[in-house]
């Protein structure tokens, strides 16, 4: 198998252990409906431990063995919660497993299944997924994925001797080009040899699908933008720069008040190309992750009619969101937040320069920005920020609840809306 090849138009990546995967399962499969095609699906099993650390939890939830940063459990934790907002709208059932678990026997069955036909692959999937995340399941051993093989209408001593041979070695052989390919993590999509890493991107898949018809999407479940009540971001996040259209679109839509929060990030160093040949699991994880998320922001970038110019590496934005609490105060926020973001990315503004943010400001109504007391204000607003929960930006804080990146817009956008009608995915 090439990683971004195949004979049917859209190759699909899953992990059972994942559960961003389980929520894409279902509303992947219907794309095989609504658009009549037969998706490839193929198995990227995670080596969550080179990215994530690794842990494990007795059968009463205390960790009895931990090789985590503070900041991977961070990444952890709010992970399983955004998980499981998201599976209550749908009633899947999400508990946390007791340890990091090796799912390539369960990728497999993937690949076996898929040959016997739809409807035995698509009976696999649902109740691989189902008994796992129910903690009913153990994926290690192939005599008990055998049975489920079986319950689904496969050969299960098929199976068997697939996992024995051929198997393993065609998982294992994709395992070995998915990074080269910059694909590390699931769910991606392959359509037209482009990768769309997350199932925020079912809507592009769509329009993609679908002859690009209509204007291109933006990121969500409809192409209408959603507002917030908060709204945390850094000028130097191209992340931030992609949701601030959407936020303010919605905003007048809706007529929701934005409560403007820029929060400047820790400036990033300039990268350093890594000799390819020394480099660890992590290492190379951590580079496709990277290297995918630059083609992503330009993509969208593209769709959206952003100008980008610059990259934002050793950039300090202190400055630049003091200017933004200064505006704010003085009631031309969105415009000052607008002309930074625009100009910066296009490369015409230095946001380092006090004299150019004291003429944007100036000229916009905001007269009399002091740039050199603003450490202790900056500093006080920061911390306020982080103690409401945002730590990674751009964050949307709505009715109580933290939401990390634009992915989330069609959720906010729904409760925004009274929750009326049924919860997005």
């Amino acid at each position: 198998m090439h990683p971004l090849r195949s004979n049917q138009r859209l190759i699909v990546y899953m992990d059972f252990k994942s559960p961003y995967a389980y929520l894409a399962k279902d509303p992947t499969w219907q794309l095989e409906d609504d658009f009549g095609i037969a998706i490839d699906w193929r198995p990227l099993t995670l080596n969550i431990p080179s990215f994530l650390g690794s842990a494990k939890v007795n059968e009463t939830g205390k960790v009895v063995e931990a090789n985590r940063t503070p900041r991977q459990w961070e990444g952890v934790r709010y992970a399983y919660m955004d998980a499981k907002r998201y599976a209550r709208l749908k009633d899947i059932l999400i508990y946390g497993p007791r340890k990091i678990w090796d799912s390539s026997l369960a990728g497999i069955g993937m690949l076996w299944t898929q040959r016997a036909g739809r409807q035995v692959l698509r009976s696999y999937m649902d109740a691989t997924y189902e008994r796992f995340w129910r903690r009913d399941l153990d994926i290690e051993d192939p005599q008990v994925m055998a049975i489920l093989v079986a319950e689904a209408g496969g050969d299960a001593d098929g199976y068997l001797g697939y996992v024995a041979g051929d198997g393993r070695a065609e998982h294992d052989a994709l395992q070995a080009q998915l990074h080269g390919a910059g694909i590390f993590g699931v769910p991606s999509y392959v359509i037209d040899g482009e990768v769309f890493f997350g199932r925020e991107h079912l809507p592009a898949i769509r329009w993609l699908l679908g002859g690009r018809e209509a204007p291109a999407p933006g990121c969500g479940v409809r192409p209408v933008r959603v507002a917030v009540i908060g709204f945390a971001f850094d000028y130097t996040s191209t992340a931030s720069l992609l949701a601030f259209a959407p936020t303010c679109a919605l905003a007048d839509e809706l007529e929701v008040p934005i409560e403007w929060l820029p929060m400047p990030g820790n400036a990033r160093p300039t990268p350093v190309a890594a000799n390819a040949g020394d480099e660890s699991v992590a290492d190379r994880h951590s580079r496709v992750r990277a290297e995918y998320v630059a083609m992503d922001v330009a993509r969208y970038a593209r769709w959206q009619g952003i100008e980008i110019n610059r990259d934002a590496a050793g950039i300090d934005s202190a400055l630049a969101c003091a200017g933004g609490l200064w505006a704010d105060r003085h009631g031309v926020a969105r415009a000052y937040h607008q002309h930074v973001f625009t100009e910066f990315w296009a490369g015409r503004l230095d946001i380092e320069d006090p004299a150019s943010l004291k003429s944007v400001l100036d000229e916009l109504g905001a007269p009399g920005f002091d740039d050199q007391d603003i450490g202790a204000s900056l500093s006080a607003h920061k911390a306020a920020v982080e103690d409401r929960g945002v730590h990674t930006l751009p964050t949307y804080l709505v009715e109580e609840q933290v939401f990390v990146g634009r992915a989330h817009l069609p959720m906010i956008r729904w409760l925004l809306r009274g929750r009326n009608g049924p919860g997005p995915l």
